[in-house]
């Protein structure tokens, strides 16, 4: 069978009908929301750094990936200080109402 499942068939690529989402992933409020910009206004070429101000934007850049791993790392803290005490707790008991034929 090839990669795509279309093996022994004459269905090509092509002739495969179109994925279509019922829903946006994500809808405009949420992208605005997530970018401090609209969608229209990212995708506007005319509101683009030139490549001049490299510095700059590298500046820019190194700053966010900062504050994502320091967001990462509150994250990763509060789910091992939240969440696992209470999947470990879960585990147990279920471990002590198995039925025996599980055990």
């Amino acid at each position: 069978m090839d990669r795509f499942g279309l093996e022994g068939s004459n269905e090509t690529l092509d002739a495969l009908p179109p994925i279509v989402a019922e829903q946006p992933p994500v809808d405009a409020q949420e992208f605005e929301a997530a970018f401090g910009e609209s969608l229209a206004r990212t995708l506007d070429l005319d509101t683009w750094e030139p490549g001049e101000n490299l510095a700059v934007l590298y500046e820019r850049l190194e700053h966010e990936v900062e504050e994502a791993v320091m967001q990462e790392n509150r994250i990763r803290e509060r789910i091992r200080r939240e969440v696992f005490p209470r999947l470990r707790h879960r585990s147990e008991a279920r471990a002590s109402t198995r039925p025996p034929y599980l055990t």
